[in-house]
């Protein structure tokens, strides 16, 4: 009730501002290019198919015997029920069980593939946002203190994230079997904790493909922006350029982490409204058109609406397998009700 409460709140705050402002007006009645929304549509579908190998590379590195085409039913899946689970069973969470369904005796090498695949795209998000804002000179050029703030907080993350993997990395067998022992002895949660920790540190011998992963989220993450910048241009006749838009999308997606339902529907438009102000006066400089306040939440909704274009791949495999994913997604459901561990049994 928090979370759709938070939701609904934000998308009331939303639209009161876009009504006030009539934006929605002109942005219905603008001339559109459908040439460039299809274009979109297509990069969308590029870059949500690499982050789907993306994770059948992780899950193959723990020598598991999966296959691409299981691991792309099961990716379109959990694409679709990002955007449209009403419930608490989201992507992340069916794709993890579904995993451990298939793979019997390893269900927490399965969830640990899903942890690390969701660490590795986040990383990668941080990553592109540092790349494009120092490409950019968007921090030098900025002269609005809250988001040179923004552009801070992305550079710790950053810095944060990189030094934590490198201290992974480079931490000791010794160190690992000792953290492995004291987190088998908490109560209830020690096994869980131990299998966990044992399955993903196997990532460690597995440096080629951790790399592989990261190369492809940021392209991944770069195609997203691409797509939205296309989605702009083909709604509006003005629209920051394609450099503005390799740092805003970035840093939307960050706020797209917020555990709210349907990917954080209302606090990504916000933000990005929010960024389709600031951001190119920063890197478009006198290039930089004075859009109505309003249009960048617009665009954002515009762009979801290709991104479900793109998920009703997932719909289709629903619909072939409805009764498969009804099992799973109802064994979730129990499992959380009673307090279950994905891991036991």
């Amino acid at each position: 009730m928090l979370q759709w409460g938070v939701v609904l709140a934000i998308l009331a705050y939303l639209f009161n501002d876009i009504y006030q402002n009539r934006s929605f007006a002109s942005f219905w009645n603008a001339p559109k290019r459908w040439d460039l929304l299809a274009a979109a549509s297509g990069v969308t579908l590029a870059a949500v198919t690499i982050t789907i190998v993306r994770w059948h590379w992780l899950i193959r590195a723990l020598g598991l015997p999966f296959r691409l085409r299981d691991a792309l039913r099961l990716g379109f899946l959990g694409y679709l029920l990002n955007f449209v689970s009403l419930g608490s069973v989201g992507g992340d969470l069916f794709k993890a069980v579904f995993v451990a369904r298939e793979l019997h005796g390893h269900r927490a090498e399965a969830i640990a593939t899903v942890v690390v695949d969701r660490l590795i795209g986040l990383y990668g998000v941080f990553v592109l946002a540092t790349a494009s804002i120092l490409a950019t000179d968007a921090y030098v050029a900025e002269s609005s203190e809250q988001m040179r703030f923004f552009y801070r907080v992305a550079f710790i993350c950053t810095a944060v994230s990189t030094a934590a993997i490198v201290g992974l990395m480079l931490m000791p067998d010794g160190l690992w079997h000792r953290l492995e022992r004291q987190l088998a002895r908490l109560p209830k949660i020690g096994p869980i904790c131990e299998r966990l920790i044992a399955a993903v540190r196997r990532y460690r011998r597995a440096t080629g493909v951790l790399v592989l992963s990261l190369v492809a989220t940021l392209i991944a993450q770069a195609l997203f922006a691409v797509a939205f910048y296309f989605v702009s241009a083909g709604c509006l006749k003005d629209h920051p350029s394609l450099a503005s838009h390799m740092v805003i999308v970035p840093l939307a997606t960050l706020v797209g982490i917020l555990p709210l339902p349907l990917s954080g529907l209302g606090a990504v438009e916000v933000a990005i409204d929010y960024m389709y102000h600031m951001v190119p006066k920063g890197i478009d400089g006198a290039a930089a058109v004075a859009l109505p306040k309003g249009v960048g939440a617009l665009v954002s909704l515009a762009n979801r609406i290709v991104m479900l274009t793109v998920a009703m791949i997932g719909v289709v495999i629903y619909f072939v397998s409805r009764r498969e994913v009804a099992e799973v997604m109802h064994e979730v459901e129990v499992e959380e009700q009673q307090g279950h561990s994905l891991l036991d049994g």
